[in-house]
């Protein structure tokens, strides 16, 4: 066994054999999806904030569409087919009630 006296030490070549990787700080803040809105919009969008009010805009009625089809009066049915609904199921009940026939 080694004594402390008889220790190694490692030494490491210098700065050659570093990685160079890229800090936070050179990355934009901007979220990727405010950057697209910012750059389809052929230049009318040339500021952060307008673009984030965009995508939420986009967001709220990415909710709302689907909830009035799912929640909607998609069977809305017009006055007048209530009425002849009703005279039909009126004459049913009146074929079926008398006797005899």
């Amino acid at each position: 066994m080694y004594s402390n006296n008889d220790q190694q030490k490692v030494e490491f070549e210098g700065d050659e054999f570093r990685m160079n990787h890229p800090t936070f700080q050179t990355q934009t803040q901007t979220p990727k999806i405010v950057r697209l809105v910012m750059k389809y919009s052929g230049g009318k969008i040339k500021d952060e904030k307008t673009a984030e009010y965009i995508v939420v805009g986009i967001l709220i009625l990415a909710i709302i569409i689907p909830l009035f089809f799912v929640f909607g009066n998609g069977h809305k049915v017009s006055l007048k087919q209530r009425e002849k609904n009703i005279q039909i199921n009126l004459q049913r009940l009146n074929n079926t009630s008398t006797p005899g026939k």
